[in-house]
């Protein structure tokens, strides 16, 4: 598990005073750009590569509210991985209570958008994402 933290700011929080939706996306890509981070892929050195990573799915399983205020952590696990994409999966914590969960899948691309094999270019990434499976 790599843990990722942060405040959740105003302007994140709709009429009702909660987190709005479609924070909570932004929130695992926040997570998952600090969990490459963590595992020594940074994110940018690989676009620096030639390298993109669009995402091809994402999903969040909303549980329990998020509020102006809280301090929030996003537990990061690695998903599944074939030699074209992988996978990570988050839980939101507050306070000891599960406030979402959620999913996403990405690949990499490379020139022209083309998908490459991310064991042939990013092999160490890949072990490394296997070390923090769930």
């Amino acid at each position: 598990m790599i843990s990722y933290s942060r405040e959740v700011f105003y302007y994140e929080t709709d009429k009702m005073g909660i987190v709005h939706h479609s924070n909570y996306v932004r929130y695992l890509e926040e997570a998952r750009i600090h969990a490459m981070d963590f595992l020594g892929y940074n994110f940018k050195s690989i676009e620096d590569t030639g390298l993109v990573s669009p995402v091809v799915s994402v999903s969040v399983r909303y549980i329990h509210p998020l509020r102006f205020g809280d301090t929030f952590e996003v537990r990061v696990f690695a998903g599944r991985i074939s030699a074209a994409q992988f996978g990570m999966e988050y839980e939101i914590w507050c306070d000891d209570v599960l406030c979402a969960k959620g999913e996403s899948s990405h690949c990499f691309t490379g020139e022209g958008g083309r998908p490459v094999n991310i064991r042939k270019r990013l092999g160490g990434f890949v072990d490394a994402l296997r070390e923090h499976k769930k």
